[in-house]
C-alpha cells in the first residue's frame, strides 16, 4: 500500500526538518514529494530544495520535472555560490526542456575569481568618483555600486564577493 499523504507529510517534517507547511505544500503532488526526496538523495539540502521546488517549479507545474540528479548539481550550485538565482532560473527551465545539467549549465556561472572581480571593483570605482562620494557620506549607499559591479562583469559576479570588495576597498 503506498504511504498516504498525511504520513509523508510527517515524515518529511520528521526526517528533513522541513516546516509542516513546506511539507503540505510538497505532498500536494506526489511527483513532487518524489522529487524533492530523490534531490536529497542526491546530496542537496532539504530546505533549499524544497525552496526551489515551491517556489520556481510548484507554480507552473503542469506534470514536467527535471531529472533529480540534475536538480541537484543546481540546487548545491546555489547554495556554493556557483550560481546566482537568476542564472539558477535559467537552468531550471533547461533542465525541464529535457537538458542534461552540464548543457544546462554551459556558460553561465558566477564571477568569484577574486583577482578578475577586483580588476572589476577598481574599474568601478575609479569610473563613478560620485557614486563612491555618496557612500562615503552613508555608507548603507552601497548598492549602486555593487549594481555597477554587476553591470559591469555582464551580470555574473557573485554579489556578495563584490560587496565584501567593495567596502574592503572604500573603507580603507
Amino acid at each position: 500500500m503506498p504511504e498516504l499523504p498525511a504520513a509523508r507529510r510527517a515524515r518529511l517534517v520528521a526526517r528533513h526538518g522541513l516546516s509542516a507547511y513546506d511539507a503540505a505544500l510538497l505532498t500536494a503532488e506526489a511527483e513532487l514529494a518524489t522529487l524533492f526526496e530523490q534531490v536529497v538523495g542526491h546530496g542537496a539540502e532539504a530546505k533549499p530544495a524544497a525552496n526551489w521546488i515551491i517556489g520556481e517549479i510548484l507554480p507552473a507545474y503542469a506534470g514536467s520535472l527535471p531529472a533529480a540528479g540534475g536538480f541537484a548539481a543546481l540546487v548545491k550550485g546555489i547554495a556554493a555560490g556557483t550560481f546566482n538565482r537568476e542564472q539558477g532560473r535559467t537552468i531550471l527551465g533547461r533542465l525541464l526542456d529535457g537538458a542534461g545539467f552540464e548543457e544546462a549549465s554551459a556558460g553561465l556561472s558566477q564571477l568569484s575569481d577574486q583577482g578578475e572581480l577586483a580588476a572589476i571593483v577598481d574599474r568601478v570605482l575609479v569610473e563613478n568618483p560620485k557614486i563612491v562620494a555618496d557612500y562615503r557620506a552613508n555608507p548603507s549607499a552601497i548598492g549602486p555600486l555593487v549594481g555597477l559591479v554587476m553591470k559591469a562583469s555582464g551580470g555574473t559576479a557573485n554579489p556578495g564577493l563584490a560587496r565584501e570588495l567593495l567596502k574592503d576597498r572604500l573603507d580603507r
